[in-house]
């Protein structure tokens, strides 16, 4: 699931990743004339990386100021293993990407594992005279530091925290209850988007996740409490979620009845506000946990109303 959060995450966010990231980069970037997720692309040259699951795989193409085309690879370690290979892949990548389409290519490797010793950065070759020094960009969750982080306003630093946090807190449901409430005050109250606070609640509630339904309501009802303003018809999209996922004190007594077929309607309900505010299918199918039958199912309600 992790590897699936920072795809989108990536992908919606992206300028303030690269600038997150790669600042230098970001700065020679011209994002007005837009950018592309070259997937295919990516899938093209490295077919493996369909195959694991430990690692994500982005490819963009992006415009600098003087109007030349640059691609950047971005490669995440997910799980976060130790791969004696590793540095051999990434220049793979780089040699691969660049003999089939000539660009010029910036990587960069995010690594999420809890191994501070892990970080490599390089991959050299020498036979014989014949030598090789290919060095890409590292950024450790594990080493960074967390005042830093939290004085950082760019939407990325608070990923970089959930992620952070998720390694060191484990299991223990009071320090994620804390840690969460923490980074949702954060995205709430901070001068974000609509779209960026969305994008980054489901990132902080995917990646730091709350096991104790009791412990999901308190976070719920104390996010309540930052209503206010423009953070009302924010926090209105979420209640659908938060509906499905036990946090409203509500639900309580809806499960009382208890009767499936009352189930279903009430999913199908939250489905059609869900998609009526602007949320893709993928995300409906995400927040609420339903299938795509259902999602039709409900669709086909509202046309036939």
């Amino acid at each position: 699931m992790q590897d699936e959060n920072w795809k989108k995450i990536i992908e919606s966010c992206f300028e303030d990743f690269v600038y997150f990231f790669l600042p230098d980069l970001a700065n020679e970037i011209d994002f007005k004339k837009g950018y592309e997720f070259l997937d295919k692309e990516l899938q093209k040259i490295a077919p493996e990386a369909e195959e694991k699951k430990r690692y994500v795989d982005k490819l963009s193409k992006v415009y600098l100021k003087d109007g030349q085309e640059k691609w950047v690879l971005i490669h995440i370690e997910v799980q976060g293993y130790r791969d004696e290979n590793f540095s051999e892949r990434m220049f793979s990548y780089f040699y691969r990407i660049y003999d089939r389409y000539k660009k010029k290519i910036a990587a960069l490797v995010i690594f999420t594992d809890d191994d501070l010793n892990y970080e490599p950065n390089q991959y050299q070759y020498d036979f014989f005279g014949t030598k090789l020094d290919y060095k890409y960009r590292t950024y450790k969750i594990k080493n960074k530091n967390e005042v830093d982080l939290l004085k950082d306003e760019n939407p990325f630093a608070l990923v970089v925290l959930a992620t952070k946090y998720a390694l060191e807190i484990e299991n223990n449901e009071e320090q994620k209850l804390k840690f969460k409430l923490k980074l949702m005050r954060l995205l709430l109250e901070r001068g974000y988007s609509k779209k960026e606070i969305r994008d980054l609640f489901i990132f902080v509630d995917s990646t730091i996740k709350l096991t104790d339904v009791l412990k999901q309501k308190i976070l719920y009802d104390e996010l309540e409490k930052l209503k206010g303003g423009r953070m009302v018809q924010v926090m209105g999209d979420f209640e659908e979620v938060a509906k499905r996922r036990g946090w409203i004190k509500g639900v309580k007594e809806g499960k009382k009845e208890g009767r499936k077929e009352g189930r279903k309607e009430e999913k199908m309900n939250s489905i059609i506000k869900l998609l009526d505010k602007g949320f893709s299918e993928e995300e409906v199918i995400e927040l609420l946990e339903v299938d795509e039958e259902l999602i039709k199912e409900a669709k086909n309600k509202v046309e036939n109303d």
